[in-house]
């Protein structure tokens, strides 16, 4: 779950480059083939925008929160605070929460 990170902010390229650098990299591990063609038909939509990209990222950060908290649902608080794939413990959901405020 950690590799949704992998897109948020602050990166180095543009996020479109980014994109298609993590689908090379999920190739690379030979990822679910669904899961490779969405994020193709992403990265080559010609309707790519900043303001898709932020959504894109909205949605992200969210179905993580989700996945985490459905699987860490009866696990005592104290443990998922410290937990390092706790969403909320990621430098990019600090950011992420900044923006959205």
């Amino acid at each position: 779950m950690s590799h949704i990170s992998y897109f948020l902010p602050p990166y180095p390229t543009s996020p479109k480059a980014k994109l298609l650098s993590a689908i090379e990299y999920l190739e690379s591990e030979e990822c679910g083939g669904e899961l490779l063609l969405l994020l193709a038909a992403i990265a080559e939509s010609t309707v790519w925008s900043e303001e898709c990209y932020q959504t894109f990222i909205d949605v992200g950060i969210k179905a993580a929160l989700e996945l985490y908290d459905v699987a860490t649902m009866n696990t005592p608080y104290e443990q998922t605070e410290k937990d390092p794939n706790n969403p909320r413990n990621w430098q990019a959901f600090k950011l992420w929460n900044q923006q959205s405020i």
